[in-house]
């Protein structure tokens, strides 16, 4: 346990940025302190459970539209038709984020599932993580943005079968 009953977790992807990933929910007076300064930090997380299936080929939305806390001021949207979830940055700023996602079926073997970060609906980063004897994947991004940019995140698996999430899935926010 860190400051403020946080867990820190250092982060071997992002070594040369010394960061020291603050991942938490509560925090005294919802403030992060990164490197001895203060920084603005959201956490949403899923409403339910939901199915990310088997296509190979489309990248599906993931559901964070529930609110822990936001002392950012993200906006979140949700499209019906296309069913994707994003959120508007308020300010110019890099942010750092951590999205997490726990299975709860569908998982019975080794497969990969990669995960994308978008800003304005482009492309900037996949990541590909191998589940399957474990419970979570985690995917890290630093992304810089301008106010009213956009940043979405969806997942992709090509298993043969539909895997469904638990209702522990987390996005977490650091404008750094």
């Amino acid at each position: 346990m860190g400051k403020n009953n946080c867990y820190w977790y250092p982060s071997e992807f992002y070594a040369n940025w010394n960061i020291r990933n603050i991942l938490c929910a509560c925090h005294k007076y919802n403030e992060t302190e990164l490197n001895g300064k203060l920084a603005k930090s959201a956490v949403y997380r899923n409403n339910a459970g939901y199915n990310i299936a088997s296509n190979g080929s489309t990248f599906q939305g993931t559901d964070f539209s529930t609110k822990v806390f936001d002392n950012i001021g993200l906006t979140y949207h949700w499209v019906e038709d296309t069913r994707l979830h994003y959120f508007t940055v308020p300010s110019d700023g890099v942010y750092f984020v951590h999205a997490m996602l726990g299975f709860m079926d569908g998982v019975s073997k080794s497969m990969s599932l990669c995960g994308r970060i978008e800003k304005n609906s482009v492309e900037q980063m996949r990541q590909f993580r191998t589940i399957g004897g474990y419970t979570s994947a985690d995917y890290m991004f630093l992304i810089e943005c301008k106010a009213k940019d956009t940043i979405r995140f969806t997942a992709l698996q090509n298993s043969g079968t539909t895997i469904k999430t638990s209702e522990g899935c987390r996005f977490n926010i650091i404008r750094l």
